[in-house]
């Protein structure tokens, strides 16, 4: 009789412990705590540090922090250095910088700096325009030898662009994990056959 519980090693666990972020969340919070320890210097250890050390440090951090060129932050900017740091100190050590008494001070100064990007014109985002109804046409024009499906290579980019922009919710985080058992054929009421996504992907926000 099979067993109900799997043997599983504590190395298992772990990889199952770290895939439960997505991969631009662990690159956000490596960033964010890579420069957090660039400013405090490397001889300080952010894990060991007090409360009372790490809330003067941020206070200092988000005050100060600017880009590469010496320029204000954007305010989508500084709300992500701040989300990887607090993400990185309550996994690893604990610490809810958000919620804790201890760091009043460090979220006064952050949202004091919000403030004051946004008079200066860097609080708004820059959201990458959509594929315009004309530019669309075009895409999908019989004159558009780049989805000419009667070629091999026209049929791979016109069934590339219909998975990115039909299925592909957060552009290519999931392209390469698809394989043909992602998809099925199925047909509706009437008869017509149709392809669908047969197996739900992990995103960003929905892991």
């Amino acid at each position: 009789m099979a067993s109900r519980f799997a043997e599983i090693s504590e190395n298992d666990l772990n990889d199952l412990e770290n895939s439960k972020d997505a991969d631009s969340t662990k690159r956000i919070v490596k960033r964010s705590i890579n420069l957090f320890r660039e400013f405090i210097g490397e001889e300080n250890d952010v894990e060991g540090m007090s409360k009372s050390e790490l809330n003067i440090k941020l206070r200092q951090f988000f005050g100060s922090v600017r880009t590469k060129t010496g320029e204000e932050l954007k305010k989508s900017s500084l709300v992500s250095l701040k989300y990887g740091i607090s993400k990185f100190l309550k996994d690893r050590c604990g610490i809810d910088i958000k919620t804790d008494a201890e760091f009043s001070s460090c979220q006064s100064i952050f949202k004091a700096k919000v403030v004051d990007l946004k008079k200066k014109g860097k609080g708004s985002t820059e959201h990458k325009l959509e594929i315009s109804p004309e530019d669309l046409q075009k895409l999908t024009s019989s004159d558009n030898v780049v989805f000419n499906t009667a070629t091999p290579y026209g049929l791979q980019k016109k069934v590339w662009f219909d998975i990115m922009f039909f299925l592909c919710r957060r552009g290519r985080e999931n392209l390469r994990q698809m394989t043909k058992s992602t998809f099925a054929v199925n047909h509706d009421a009437t008869g017509r056959y149709f392809v669908h996504q047969a197996i739900d992907e992990a995103d960003k926000n929905h892991r």
